[in-house]
């Protein structure tokens, strides 16, 4: 599962919707989308993205 903090690390919310957390595939990397303001790549042990 994936999860975002705004403000330090006080609190955390999940970046994942209920039908897909936790994911079947395992989290391999993560990258700074460059097209999307705020987004995130995930690579994914399924080759999933």
């Amino acid at each position: 599962m994936l999860f975002r903090s705004e403000n330090g690390g006080e609190s955390w919310r999940s970046l994942c919707d209920e039908a897909h957390s936790p994911s079947a595939a395992n989290f391999l990397g993560l990258a700074v989308d460059p097209e999307v303001a705020g987004g995130v790549l995930v690579g994914t042990d399924t080759g999933e993205v």
